[in-house]
């Protein structure tokens, strides 16, 4: 499922909402949040806390941010494993080095005794996603899990999530404002404005016969059908005489 929208349409705290993760002074004005038939909202934090993890998991956007600098990737991937799983040190390394595997991490044993800055984003991201399936998640919720990495690694990191979830046949709630990754992973899309959600459809009907205008507004934004740019021309450069001194103005 697609939650598509424009930036601050409320994208990213509705996916808090479903976690209970609301930042200070955020609140659930009206709405349901239902995870298996089961109302969450408004469950006692001790609750919440029990389905987090092992059933709805959470993979942050910006992944270079959501590593803690001062710990290796192992410990970050095994010290969850014992605390929720409650499994031994041995066995919890053991399970996060076969995670690294699942996500397609080269050298699993190396990079777990890596810190976050020896690591590139896309591997940090990898990394984050294996933390998130690492208890066995029924919905995964994926916060644009591809904004800060290049075109290339998006690919590797979309096609990471398509086999985890086929493979684990996973819920997957992914947040995002590119189209094209919406029409490439998602089945079917919902489109927020101003904090609501505004429509809903399968991806070929949100993409192809968009009814509200705010979904034919962001897909109008779209520029994969603008004319290409032309030739960049350098600005001119005027010298000319001041008061005292030489001035030089730019001029595109």
């Amino acid at each position: 499922m697609g939650l598509v929208g424009e930036s601050g349409s409320g994208k990213t705290q509705t996916a808090f909402s479903v976690l209970g993760i609301l930042p200070d002074g955020g609140r659930v004005g009206r709405g349901s949040v239902t995870v298996e038939g089961r109302e969450v909202l408004g469950l006692p934090e001790k609750q919440r806390r029990r389905l987090r993890g092992r059933v709805v998991a959470y993979v942050p956007q910006e992944p270079m941010s959501n590593l803690d600098p001062t710990f290796t990737i192992g410990s970050q991937l095994v010290e969850p494993l014992r605390c929720v799983l409650g499994l031994s040190r041995r066995e919890a390394r053991a399970r996060a080095v076969e995670l690294l595997r699942q996500v397609e991490i080269k050298d699993p044993e190396r990079v777990m005794g890596l810190y976050p800055h020896e690591i590139s984003g896309g591997m940090a991201q990898r990394v984050l996603i294996a933390g998130a399936l690492s208890c066995d998640p029924l919905l995964l919720v994926a916060d644009e899990p591809t904004t800060a990495l290049d075109v290339t690694v998006q690919a590797e990191v979309l096609d990471v999530l398509r086999r985890v979830q086929a493979q684990r046949g996973l819920g997957v709630l992914l947040v995002t404002h590119n189209l094209g990754v919406v029409a490439d992973l998602c089945d079917r899309v919902a489109v927020m404005q101003d904090g609501r959600i505004v429509e809903t459809g399968t991806t070929e009907q949100i993409l192809t016969r968009p009814q509200h205008p705010d979904t034919r507004t962001l897909l109008a934004a779209v520029l994969d059908d603008a004319p290409a740019r032309g030739e960049w021309t350098p600005p001119t450069v005027v010298s000319g005489a001041g008061t005292s001194t030489d001035r030089t103005e730019v001029t595109a």
